[in-house]
């Protein structure tokens, strides 16, 4: 094994000299010590060819943020060409500049650049810091040149002043199936409304950490049935398999529930997974919300919840399914 091992150090020393490292590295030592080297070298060629390129699809299918992606691409010259086939079908728009450079790869002459973006599936706007208002084009900006996008993430950029032609933008993007949108503030629930019917064709929505911009009790909520809110058959609904609510105001708890309830409830009869998260006082949200998704629920998560809203499943009538 030390034979191995000094074979190995030879070899990887004879390629630094090509790679114009200053010194032999015992790359076992730089890669996996306790305490992380202060210099930064690249991969020699004699350690990435003799790597796999399934083991570097694997490796990059658990990175999730584009600082590690970019990392991982520059490891050598192989990962970097390999990378390009898989980075723009996850994007991640994090401020203004990166919105404007993938607007630029979308006017982009090159072909390949543009057929690339077309086959993009996720498309993930985090915003955390600085000037948020540049999430409110990017559905009109993006849209019609990402027509498969499936997966839709917003996080901390939904709030009370969003553009209008916000919801209209959503449309363009066709293919869409599942929605998340963490961290949001709303000035109505009339607001969230406009987004989900904006996705007709939707099956999974996922609301964390959502609250109304001024306190509203949940009485007042509730939406007020006048003739336009009464339950309407020509509105294109999503038909939803799955439907989480974790951390959301009561207020907008009830006014999403009280709406699926009375004035939609194609949305939630075809529901299969639903997961709900420490909501206080809402088992009898819970319940109506059961009510309506009828026998189709095959499994439930209720986490953080009083112990009487588990015992609002024994008062609907549902099939066997599995309680978490």
């Amino acid at each position: 094994m030390d034979a191995v091992r000094q074979g190995y150090l030879i070899n990887a020393s004879q390629e630094l000299e090509c790679d114009s490292v200053p010194r032999p590295v015992d790359w076992d030592t730089y890669y996996w010590a306790p305490v992380p080297s202060k210099h930064v070298y690249p991969l020699p060629r004699s350690l990435s060819r003799r790597i796999p390129l399934d083991v570097f699809y694997n490796v990059f299918s658990h990175l999730y943020t584009e600082t590690e992606r970019s990392s991982v691409a520059l490891v050598c010259r192989e990962w970097y060409r390999c990378s390009g086939h898989i980075r723009y079908p996850d994007l991640c728009i994090r401020d203004r500049e990166g919105l404007i450079i993938l607007r630029d790869l979308c006017l982009n002459r090159d072909a390949r650049v543009r057929q690339r973006l077309s086959r993009t599936t996720t498309l993930r706007i985090h915003q955390r810091y600085g000037d948020v208002r540049f999430c409110d084009s990017v559905p009109l900006v993006l849209g019609a040149c990402m027509p498969d996008v499936r997966n839709l993430v917003f996080e901390g950029c939904i709030r009370p002043s969003m553009h209008l032609t916000f919801t209209r933008g959503l449309r363009l993007f066709r293919n869409l199936r599942s929605l998340e949108i963490v961290d949001f503030v709303l000035a109505s629930f009339g607001q969230l409304r406009r987004i989900i019917l904006a996705s007709p064709q939707l099956d999974t929505l996922v609301l964390r950490d959502g609250k109304y911009a001024l306190p509203v009790r949940p009485q007042a909520s509730a939406l007020s049935l006048a003739p336009s809110e009464r339950p309407q058959t020509h509105v294109s609904v999503p038909h939803l398999q799955r439907l989480e609510l974790c951390h959301l105001d009561i207020g907008l708890l009830a006014a999403l529930v009280d709406w699926f309830v009375t004035v939609h409830p194609p949305c939630c009869q075809h529901v299969t997974y639903l997961t709900i998260t420490e909501v206080t006082g809402g088992a009898h949200l819970l319940t109506r919300l059961l009510q309506v998704i009828g026998p189709s629920l095959e499994h439930i998560s209720l986490a953080g919840m009083p112990g009487r809203s588990t015992s609002s499943l024994s008062t609907v009538p549902l099939p066997s399914l599995k309680v978490c």
